[in-house]
């Protein structure tokens, strides 16, 4: 499982030694809070004709950033096998693979909707068929879909936001250092979106209890982890397990600054983020600019703050 997560760093540009964060006594103290609050999601969202999901996530998303193309699989693309390539240099066959993808507007990937639950998304992409370490640091990642629930509501754009973000951050590679933090902006868009595009009252608390429910499903993973091997929780889901925790927390942290700024803070943090998009600075760069870390976001009282919004 080591191996997946040592390929993991080639491939997005992360530089982990370590994929499992302890269960500490502050992160057991969260989730224990967690628990004894009202977790209950409220009622079904109204349907969302699909065509709509892409129109209102765009009108928002380019209202806040700044956007590049993205690098999307090629039919050539993926029917090359690198390792049958006659080149004379690494860097040849790295040029080679780079240059037979497509650059396409983020709002032209295609979208799969599958039978799964309403809050679903993720990304396919073209993984190359290289595992050499000094080929797949210089590699681009190409995208060949995006899947989201084909059960449509005014909750798919979140989902949607939330699969845009990862797409721009993975256009260039290391713009995220710690594995940990790869979902933390995914996470503030659905809570920013939600925020402020709160229908009938109902949106915001949909999304944050999501992501608080969902906390304690990859907590109880991890606590499992640790404590009970036979359940099946093994090194690679464990680490899945805790870059959602320290994602969730921090992006909550980030968020209730967000929330609880004025104007001109509020647009600050949003073009530190254009920073990161725009390949000029890392995520952790800002982050420590903005002072959010993953020590002083294991606070309960984030919970409380956010759910009387």
């Amino acid at each position: 499982m080591s191996n997946l997560l040592t390929l993991n760093n080639q491939i997005y540009g992360y530089n982990n030694q370590e994929f499992t964060i302890p269960l500490s006594s502050k992160l057991v103290d969260v989730a224990v809070v967690l628990v004894n609050l009202n977790l209950e999601v409220p009622g079904h969202l109204t349907s969302l004709n699909p065509d709509y999901i892409i129109h209102r996530s765009k009108a928002y998303m380019t209202n806040k950033f700044k956007l590049y193309d993205i690098s999307y699989a090629s039919d050539l693309m993926i029917e090359m096998n690198l390792q049958s390539k006659e080149v004379s240099t690494p860097n040849e066959l790295i040029k080679l693979y780079n240059e037979s993808g497509l650059l396409i507007s983020p709002f032209k990937v295609p979208i799969r909707y599958v039978n799964k639950p309403y809050q679903y998304g993720t990304i396919s992409f073209q993984v190359p068929d290289v595992i050499e370490e000094d080929l797949l640091n210089h590699l681009k990642l190409f995208v060949r879909w995006i899947e989201l629930s084909k059960e449509t509501t005014t909750f798919s754009p979140v989902s949607y936001l939330h699969e845009l973000m990862h797409l721009e951050l993975t256009r260039i590679k290391g713009s995220v250092t710690n594995y940990f933090h790869s979902e933390l902006l995914s996470i503030f868009i659905e809570l920013v979106y939600a925020y402020e595009n709160n229908e009938n009252g109902i949106l915001f608390r949909q999304v944050l209890l999501n992501r608080l429910n969902y906390f304690l499903y990859e907590f109880d993973n991890l606590f499992k982890y640790y404590y009970e091997k036979e359940e099946g929780i093994d090194e690679y889901q464990a680490a899945i397990s805790s870059k959602y925790l320290v994602s969730i927390l921090m992006a909550l942290n980030l968020f209730d600054l967000y929330t609880h700024s004025n104007n001109s803070i509020k647009k600050e943090i949003i073009n530190k983020i254009q920073q990161v998009l725009d390949g000029t600075k890392q995520l952790e760069d800002i982050l420590n600019e903005l002072d959010i870390s993953y020590d002083n976001s294991l606070h309960p009282n984030l919970f409380q703050k956010q759910l009387q919004l």
